[in-house]
């Protein structure tokens, strides 16, 4: 089983041909139909009953449709959250602080972000007080 096969279970499903579905994901019609076959056989179960009607789930395919659904947006998630943490890992933070605030506030400030985020860049400038 791999994600391409639930891709397309889940595009025939929705439209309900193995032909529109083969246009909108530029995969040809044979493809597709060989990579579903090859996962109903790895499965043991018909996914879908076809005929000249369309292509419509059985009962267990959709159970199996479903899951599938379930499957792509955890990887989804999983990207997401992959994508937070990279673009978070390219920034920088810059500050500018006061010798005073420098000295008390920062320190336990900027400890606590380096750990939670170890590989932003800090830079900080000191600025003068007010006299």
């Amino acid at each position: 089983m791999n994600i391409e096969q639930l891709e397309y279970i889940i595009k025939v499903a929705e439209v309900n041909s193995i032909s529109t579905a083969s246009e909108s994901l530029h995969i040809s019609q044979s493809g597709i139909s060989m990579a579903i076959t090859s996962l109903e056989k790895e499965l043991g179960i018909k996914i879908f009953k076809r005929s000249r009607l369309g292509t419509i789930p059985t009962e267990d395919g959709k159970e199996i449709i479903q899951k599938a659904l379930e499957v792509l947006s955890k990887l989804e998630e999983i990207r997401d959250s992959a994508q937070i943490h990279s673009d978070t890992m390219e920034k920088e933070l810059r500050l500018s602080s006061t010798q005073g605030l420098f000295l008390t506030v920062l320190p336990k400030s900027l400890a606590l972000f380096k750990k939670k985020y170890p590989e932003v860049k800090i830079v900080i400038e000191e600025k003068g007080g007010k006299r």
